[in-house]
């Protein structure tokens, strides 16, 4: 596990040189080389995600070299302490750790001018690291002491020692948890630490002599493998508890999570090869071959690709990753069309393909390819899901057919506009313009909308897109306009399907109040009249009151 244990195959490197292969995972291994001098026996591997540049420790010369990520070409070199092994990057101070086993440290370098800034006195041979995005702090595995060293990476001094299992090797950190993982190679466990209170919260049983860890984003699980029983652990991350063990190759030492594929991938030493492991249930296996005795793994999510570090032969191989996809042709059409689907890069014998998940047929891949002719079934216009999955459900890949009318498109136009305005109010008018039932864009649409008054004279109104086949228009009336009936005639023109008009009205009309100016006014000085002359009449005693006794005797 550690690199004392390669000493003897280290010695026997005479001449070191940096191999450069490119080999598709699914697929015919195709590679090519280029052959770049950096050192006897490289180890850890350490991605720089804001560069996308790679550094590669060497346990032998203590060496540390820079690749760039870009061209896969050496862009600089510098010295860190003795045997250096595994490390980390931080994005945040652009700094990356390596942990210097022989020297109980960990040298920082910043990755702006590739030089070492500062060295951390830590326990005792530390050998990996891991980056704690939550609290920035770094956590160094020392091996010798059975404790994980504590690093606060805003300023580099050491803050912490948490007791963990014998011998710790690889770490992860889970940042959905917050927890970090370590892999402890002589007590065949696993230490879960609570980042927040550096505490050891959970110890889990796994399989011989843990000693890489990963951390997968798409599932949430971790992954650890175990060097003395050929296998890899999983461990649900919401839980802590083991979901599965799967069976890899000779001596698994370090892993690492593939980010555009979703799969983990861990270099076994003594099979000179990289087993990739599909990142959901049954957890499928494929083997890609390297250089001899593989350590160090990483992936660079910027040029997605792997690289491994090929210990016992100087050599560092570049995987590209492969992502599973599916092409169809055509990809759209009426019910009854005959589609192509074409797979490439599918790691499974076989695959399952489905139309909106309905079962379709089965077809054998050769090679990570596979093609497979289905008839479209019935199905609603718009958007539907072609889909290639395992035999128990799991997608590969998947793709979008649109399913059209049968015979010539059509175009139709739906003009909605309110029925009466006021002087003073803007007119809305909302637009939907379909072919054969389904939703047009905007692009290539010719679209008029003239407003004709009662006068009849005319304007021509704006139309903004506001959707998928949907558009409107606006018009402010002005308060002394005219009162009547207005007109919409809109024309719409669709490239290769066709024409159409509609034409929609409304009316201006006063309001109440102001229809019935006059009416009320007269009917006003009415009452106003009439309570003048009463008031007249009464003053001038017309009005007389009569007692009770005078209206009993009448």
């Amino acid at each position: 596990m550690l690199p004392r244990r390669v000493l003897l195959l280290a010695s026997l490197v005479v001449v070191a040189a940096f191999l450069i292969q490119t080999r598709p995972i699914f697929a015919t291994p195709n590679p090519t080389n280029t052959n770049i001098i950096v050192g006897g026996s490289p180890d850890g591997i350490i991605v720089d995600t804001n560069t996308g540049n790679v550094y590669f420790t060497d346990s032998s010369t203590n060496n540390v070299s820079i690749i760039s990520g870009s061209t896969n070409t050496l862009i600089g070199s510098l010295q860190v302490q003795s045997r250096s092994g595994g490390g980390a990057f931080d994005p945040i101070n652009r700094e990356i750790y390596i942990a210097n086993d022989g020297s109980n440290t960990v040298s920082v370098i910043n990755d702006t001018s590739n030089t070492i800034v500062t060295t951390v006195s830590v326990g005792l041979a530390p050998v990996r690291a891991a980056y704690d995005s939550a609290n920035q702090n770094i956590y160094v595995s020392d091996f010798s002491q059975a404790s994980v060293s504590v690093i606060n990476g805003r300023n580099n001094t050491l803050v912490g020692t948490i007791p963990v299992g014998s011998g710790p090797a690889g770490l992860v950190f889970d940042p959905y948890n917050n927890e970090i993982y370590v892999a402890n190679f002589g007590s065949t466990t696993v230490s879960v630490i609570d980042g927040s209170t550096n505490s050891v919260v959970s110890t889990l049983s796994v399989g011989a002599h843990p000693d890489g860890a990963t951390f997968s984003s798409a599932s949430g699980d971790i992954y650890i493998s175990n060097y003395g029983s050929n296998s890899v652990t999983i461990i649900d991350g919401g839980t802590n508890t083991i979901i599965a063990t799967v069976p890899v190759g000779s001596s698994p030492e370090y892993a690492a999570y593939a980010s555009n594929d979703h799969d983990i991938y861990v270099t076994n030493r003594y099979s000179n090869t990289v087993s990739a492991i599909f990142g959901q249930a049954p957890y499928q296996t494929a083997t890609v071959a390297v250089g001899m005795n593989p350590r160090g793994i990483a992936f660079d999510p910027i040029n997605g690709e792997l690289y491994v570090s090929n210990n016992g032969a100087g050599t560092v191989s570049v995987i590209r990753v492969n992502i599973p996809s599916i092409e169809i042709n055509p990809s759209t059409g009426s019910v009854g069309t005959k589609v192509l689907v074409q797979g490439t890069n599918i790691p499974v014998a076989s695959v399952k393909v489905t139309f909106d998940d309905v079962f379709i047929g089965t077809t054998p891949v050769s090679n990570g390819n596979f093609s497979f002719t289905l008839d479209v079934p019935q199905a609603q216009l718009g958007n539907h899901q072609i889909k290639a999955v395992d035999q128990i459900g799991n997608v590969f890949a998947m793709t979008t057919f649109v399913v059209s009318p049968s015979g010539p498109p059509s175009l139709a136009l739906t003009v909605t506009v309110g029925t009466v305005y006021f002087p003073g109010d803007t007119v809305v008018a909302s637009l939907l313009v379909t072919s054969s039932g389904m939703s047009l864009s905007s692009s290539g649409l010719q679209m008029h909308l003239n407003l004709t008054r009662p006068d009849d004279s005319s304007i021509l109104l704006n139309v903004t897109s506001i959707g998928s086949g949907l558009f409107r228009a606006s018009y402010t009336l002005p308060r002394t306009t005219r009162l009547g009936t207005y007109t919409l005639l809109t024309n719409v023109n669709a490239p290769a399907i066709g024409t159409v008009s509609t034409l929609a009205s409304f009316e201006v009309k006063l309001p109440w109040l102001s229809s019935q100016a006059s009416t009320i006014t007269a009917a006003g000085l009415a009452s106003i009249a009439i309570i003048g002359v009463a008031l007249v009449s009464w003053r001038k005693g017309y009005f007389k009151r009569i007692s009770k006794e005078s209206f009993w005797n009448q």
